[in-house]
């Protein structure tokens, strides 16, 4: 062990022979100030980054190699920052040291929330390095722990649906977990609290651009950000929409956002503002939709009511009262397996009840966790290919237009296994893509 205000220094080298390239990579690694670090540990991740480097093939692509590289640097560094914390740092500290090194402030606060994670379960840097985790999912693990007090790490649920969730959607997955373990009274006093804390402030930004700030709780947020996002889409649509290469269109996605704001506070009208209605983008706002979701196993006819947004939030009671003054109520049962409203053939495109089903059950986009506005329902087995795709809830998936095109331009199909239950014991979903079969293709595209 060294003992504080000692410094160690390990070095490794290696050199690899590639058939395009001769790499040379040297490993130097340093560790200062009052601290207590095991020496073998750190000559165990570099010996290891330096052996995956040293043997990669020829027919093996470096990037692997690197990746490999990667996480053992990472699970070294989060080792490093939680001995720092356990001999009397502290966070900020933490991130400072990182900060030293060149990182963004972002990236040295995601290292000392990777350190905390790691300081309340060691094994999760093991199973960085492995491979048994990759970074955003430990960063995802990491967020949840911070959000719950040191709970998180040590969850072994949330560990295994995070690793069957996988990188894109493994935020997603850490944030319903989170969600789960509050109950209605940590809702309720939260909610009171962001309430408290709302403002509206302006300045100005480094880039010299006005801005405006707009603080409060999670429901009102999402209320705003949703109808911004509504309008925006129609601003996309009538901009020509997938019609208008990217590139082409006369506003970025976020100069749509803005006018899409700006259009709502001002109420302003014309070809800029036009809505999905087809009404100005500022009038008044029809009634809210609520959505009653609910498990055979959970429901009984006197208990609570209890109400969730589209993310799994549970939303406050007095969010939920208000809303359901004045509503379309339409109620989703779900059974074991999660599946309803079935309409075989007889329809192409889903309808307005099926599209509300696979929200309720997918949440957003299967692939990275969209929000639900920029998600279209695609059929798991296309319409028009050989095998007749059916408009069955159990047939469809809800995905952003940008995984939309990436299924179909690479003849990927979607199928899903029964994933890690809830903390509530609901059934959950993994999804995963696959090379589609030739009968499993659109007849108006050809097998890869």
């Amino acid at each position: 062990m060294l003992q504080p205000h000692q410094q160690a220094e390990f070095r490794g080298l290696t050199k690899v022979s590639h058939p395009l390239r001769s790499v040379s990579f040297m490993a130097t690694l340093t560790f200062g100030g009052p601290v207590e670090f095991d020496l073998d540990l750190v000559r165990t991740h570099v010996n290891a980054a330096c052996n995956h480097l040293a043997n990669v093939r020829a027919d093996q692509p470096v990037l692997d190699a690197l990746g490999d590289i990667r996480r053992h640097v990472t699970a070294l560094e989060a080792e490093t920052l939680a001995a720092m914390k356990r001999a009397g740092g502290s966070d900020r500290k933490n991130e400072s040291a990182v900060r030293s090194t060149g990182v963004t402030k972002t990236e040295a606060k995601r290292a000392a929330s990777r350190a905390n994670a790691v300081n309340t379960n060691p094994a999760l840097a093991t199973q960085l390095a492995q491979g048994e985790l990759n970074e955003p999912e430990l960063d995802a693990i990491a967020h949840a722990n911070d959000e719950t007090n040191g709970k998180a790490a040590n969850s072994a649920e949330l560990t295994k649906r995070v690793r069957a969730a996988g990188p894109d959607r493994a935020k997603a997955v850490a944030k319903e977990w989170v969600d789960e373990q509050r109950t209605q009274n940590d809702t309720d006093t939260r909610y009171a609290e962001q309430r408290r804390r709302r403002t509206v402030s302006r300045f100005t930004t480094r880039r010299r651009t006005a801005a405006i700030l707009f603080e409060g709780d999670d429901e009102t947020i999402d209320q705003v950000w949703d109808a911004i996002s509504a309008d925006a889409n129609a601003l996309y649509r009538a901009d020509g929409g997938r019609d208008v290469p990217t590139h082409k269109h006369p506003r970025t996605r976020d100069q749509r956002r803005f006018d899409a704001f700006a259009n709502r506070v001002l109420r302003s009208a014309g070809p800029d503002s036009v809505s999905e209605t087809g009404s100005s983008a500022g009038s008044a706002s029809p009634k809210a939709t609520v959505h009653i979701i609910t498990h055979l196993a959970d429901w009984t006819p006197d208990g609570p009511l209890e109400g969730f947004d589209l993310s799994g939030r549970r939303l406050p009671r007095a969010v939920l009262d208000r809303m359901l003054c004045d509503a379309d109520v339409v109620g989703t049962v779900f059974d074991t397996t999660g599946e309803i409203l079935f309409h075989g053939r007889t329809k192409r495109f889903a309808t307005p009840a099926q599209i509300r089903a696979l929200i309720a059950r997918d949440r957003g986009c299967v692939l990275c966790s969209a929000h639900p506005n920029r998600c279209e329902a695609h059929h798991l087995t296309p319409w028009e290919s050989p095998a007749r795709g059916e408009t069955n809830v159990d047939e469809l998936a809800l995905v952003c237009a940008d995984c939309h095109h990436h299924l179909h331009d690479n003849n990927l199909t979607l199928e899903w296994a029964t994933g890690p239950p809830t903390s509530r014991g609901h059934p959950t979903r993994t999804w995963r893509t696959r090379p589609a079969l030739p009968h499993e293709i659109a007849l108006h595209r050809t097998a890869a």
